[in-house]
């Protein structure tokens, strides 16, 4: 199994330690760039997307691999700190519809946070028509 981090920031330390159990590659780059477009043209069982947490940067990087990959993971769906991912999910679910699609949220807060939440949150679309 192949797997893939993409980042601007060099690799984490814990990345680093992580590679201890599961070998994966690591790719520098800026997810809108022609060089990661080409990259995604490669199929990938699940992409998780926790970029720049703005609406445009998750469209762009959604538009880039929504077609390549079998399973679409989400970061910062109800978060109030991260309003641009919010509002893509929301309209993820109105658009991207049931018919091929199965979506999850994974919502439940903290009990520190539900006074000044929402934060984070976790969605997931599984194209029902690749698996």
């Amino acid at each position: 199994m192949l797997s893939v981090a993409v980042d601007l920031n060099d690799e984490s330390e814990q990345l680093k330690q992580y590679r201890n159990y599961q070998s994966f590659d690591y790719l520098k780059i800026n997810s809108r760039s022609k060089e990661f477009a080409s990259y995604c043209k490669n199929h990938f069982d699940l992409c998780l997307i926790d970029g720049d947490h703005s609406f445009e940067g998750v469209l762009s990087d959604f538009s880039l691999i929504r077609d390549s990959t079998k399973i679409n993971v989400f970061h910062d769906i109800t978060s109030k700190a991260c309003p641009g991912t919010t509002n893509f999910w929301q309209l993820l679910k109105v658009f991207y519809g049931p018919d091929k699609h199965s979506i999850y949220e994974f919502t439940d807060q903290y009990e520190d946070t539900i006074d000044r939440g929402p934060f984070l949150g976790i969605g997931v679309v599984v194209h029902n028509d690749r698996l």
